[in-house]
């Protein structure tokens, strides 16, 4: 969602800083302003403002030639130093970001604000892919500045995206800055319900204190803000998407069409916010609500949906890639086998959203039910190569479990063929590079056991994933089924009754 930040948004937050530059909108006007101009300063400050109208209009090569002109000044400014680094991070310049920044730290002295630089900073990690570094940037400042409001709102809107696994952490941030500014209010129950979100938190676990209790309050306070209604639209999908892995019938169906309606009408009301961001949450609703007709099951009004939405927007890639999805849906679940034209039709739909590393997994997925086997891991290795080019941790670890998965699936019937099985290990190895991956290991515990069942290393393997604190109940409860398989093949009764009595004196078989 539109509420975390990428490479671009930091871009964005920091230029915003630069806008009370532009004082006139011709450019001619600074020119004449320059040739008159008496302190390095006041040229600072104008080259600044010439290098944002040439950023605008597209002049990116302009805009980049004033911005090092002012950093060459005598007196170097600090804004021109900001300015040069928040370009960087909008063209994806890793080399022009980090040395603007190194250049910025050398007048640290004349920094003002803490936010600027750490902003800055946590995009040039964000630049990196180094998610850990993004999120320990902002911390490290909120720990040097804990009474600053906007360091804790950052320090919120960072956690979701970068670093999900701290996402209790990322709502306590986000409720410290409500706490200490009122102004930060709005920001700090979004950025605290994206947290909620990602951590899982539905009404089921906390009636009282979950993603959708925030937003609904946040909706409340600012009924014009077509984020808060997208949020709303999310917490509404999570709880749904909670009650169907719980078995319960869902509280709240059929909000699609009004959510879209909804964020259409705030969208086109609004006029302050950047039409670019407007776009990407009217866009984002548009492939929500199709996504969540086709999950419910309700295929046709999907397929209405993404016709009515394409007679609008007949140029979206995505709502025709949905469209698309929905009809092969149907094919599957009347269980056809997919022609070859319908298959490419797929290709060509995915190929249109070729960035997209969810539409490659989805293709790799019909692959394989298809028996396309090779297919659907030249599709997985599409989705991980896209990640690592743009960065994106989370989009790799899936593309990196996807495949393992794979792999392990097929090593169960060809364990002629190595390739399978060196695949597994080196797809879980890299998932751990990553972050602490619970299913990674019970991955490489379930290879060795389809490998060698008797094997010690594969009690070692499968006892890791069952006791080790960090693996969830649901992966725990597969290692021990298991680990028990393991123990009845080495015909170990005794040790099998000892450790289901324990585990039923636990609560946990």
């Amino acid at each position: 969602m539109n509420l975390l930040i990428g490479t671009t948004g930091f871009a964005i937050i920091a230029a915003t800083k630069f806008e009370p530059f532009l004082k006139w909108k011709r450019e001619s006007s600074y020119e004449k302003a320059l040739t008159i101009a008496r302190t390095e300063n006041e040229k600072a400050h104008i080259m600044i403002a010439l290098a944002m109208i040439a950023f605008k209009e597209g002049r990116i090569d302009n805009a980049k030639t004033l911005l090092f002109k002012c950093s060459m000044l005598k007196e170097p400014s600090v804004e021109s130093l900001q300015a040069l680094c928040a370009l960087g991070l909008s063209k994806k310049d890793t080399t022009l970001t980090t040395a603007a920044l190194n250049e910025l730290f050398k007048h640290s002295d004349k920094i003002n604000s803490t936010y600027e630089t750490c902003l800055l900073s946590s995009g040039m990690f964000s630049l990196q892919a180094n998610s850990l570094a993004v999120q320990r940037q902002a911390a490290k400042a909120v720990h040097s500045n804990p009474a600053d409001p906007a360091l804790w709102t950052l320090l919120s809107r960072l956690v979701p995206q970068h670093t999900p696994q701290m996402a209790e952490g990322g709502v306590v941030a986000g409720n410290i800055a409500e706490i200490l500014s009122s102004h930060q209010t709005k920001n700090a129950l979004l950025f605290s319900a994206a947290n909620q979100l990602a951590a899982g938190k539905g009404t089921a676990a906390n009636e009282q204190n979950n993603a959708l209790k925030t937003i609904q309050k946040a909706v409340h306070l600012y009924p014009d803000d077509p984020a808060v209604w997208a949020s709303l639209m999310a917490a509404c999908h999570m709880e749904k998407t909670l009650s169907h892995l719980e078995n319960t019938k869902p509280k709240r169906t059929t909000l699609e069409e009004m959510f879209v309606t909804t964020i259409t009408t705030k969208v086109e009301a609004e006029k302050t916010m950047p039409t670019p961001y407007l776009q990407s949450i009217e866009n984002w609703s548009l492939q929500q609500a199709a996504t969540g007709l086709k999950e419910e099951g309700r295929h046709s009004e999907a397929e209405a949906f993404c016709t009515k939405v394409l007679k609008r927007h007949p140029d979206h890639p995505m709502v025709f890639l949905l469209l698309r999805q929905v009809q092969c849906e149907q094919l599957l679940l009347s269980q056809q086998r997919l022609p070859d034209p319908v298959l490419e039709e797929l290709k060509k739909a995915v190929m249109s959203n070729f960035t997209s590393v969810t539409a490659w997994h989805w293709l790799a997925e019909v692959y394989k039910s298809q028996g396309l086997m090779i297919a659907a891991e030249m599709c997985y290795r599409q989705g991980l190569q896209l990640s690592s080019q743009h960065g994106n941790m989370n989009g790799k670890l899936s593309s990196l479990l996807r495949l393992a998965l794979l792999a392990l699936s097929l090593s169960t019937i060809k364990l002629q063929n190595n390739r399978w099985t060196s695949l597994v290990r080196e797809a879980t190895s890299e998932a751990q590079k990553i972050s602490l991956c619970p299913l990674a290991g019970l991955f490489q515990a379930l290879l060795q056991f389809i490998v060698k069942m008797g094997a010690r290393e594969t009690r070692r393997l499968l006892e890791r994933v069952v006791y080790q604190p960090g693996y969830t109940e649901s992966i725990a409860s597969v290692g021990r089924w298991y680990l028990l398989r393991h123990l009845w093949a080495k015909n170990d009764d005794e040790l099998i009754t000892g450790i289901t009595s324990k585990w039923q004196n636990e609560w946990r078989f």
